[in-house]
């Protein structure tokens, strides 16, 4: 069973991934959109292991099961060993609407881009973090570049978001 302990230090991202998955297993039938979305979910790598397994599963059964709808996904998916963390995934589907089998199709897509897009900046500002201490550590030509392009990346997505957001957004 997936327990806050796989989460340690990650609880706030674990919950957005656990989102995610969820509205994968209740929606995948239903979205025009599949496709890009397991792309982009396809780039991230979870850090909860049996959740990035699970994510990994649901990417591969969907490539070859076009047709795959929920049922048969996680039919697939205890087929494959996920017993154990699917009644516990699921049970969590209520705490965000998106994520409910009751949860309409374009409701639930906006809500698993929003979390995408998320996880994606997250991973670019860890990027820049990185870099910058690199750089900090070896100061080169190479290294500055990698910093350069990170930390634009970085403010780029920043951007992205306070134009999504709005101008009053956070500005407390």
């Amino acid at each position: 069973m997936l327990s806050a302990v796989d989460g340690a230090g990650h609880s706030g991202q674990v919950r957005g991934q656990r989102s995610s998955l969820l509205r994968l297993l209740r929606h995948i039938d239903l979205d025009q959109d599949i496709e890009r979305r397991l792309e982009a979910l396809a780039h991230l790598t979870l850090p909860v292991r049996q959740l990035d397994k699970l994510r990994q599963c649901i990417i591969d059964l969907a490539a070859h099961h076009p047709d795959l709808d929920s049922a048969t996904l996680k039919d697939h998916l205890s087929s494959r060993g996920f017993d154990d963390v699917l009644p516990d995934l699921l049970r969590r589907a209520a705490i965000n609407r998106f994520t409910r089998a009751s949860a309409p199709s374009d409701a639930a897509g906006v809500g698993l881009d929003d979390a995408l897009e998320s996880f994606r900046e997250r991973a670019v500002r860890e990027d820049a973090e990185l870099a910058a201490r690199q750089l900090g550590e070896q100061p080169t030509g190479e290294a500055q570049a990698r910093f350069d392009a990170a930390r634009d990346l970085a403010l780029d997505g920043e951007s992205r978001r306070r134009d999504i957001d709005g101008p009053d957004h956070g500005s407390e």
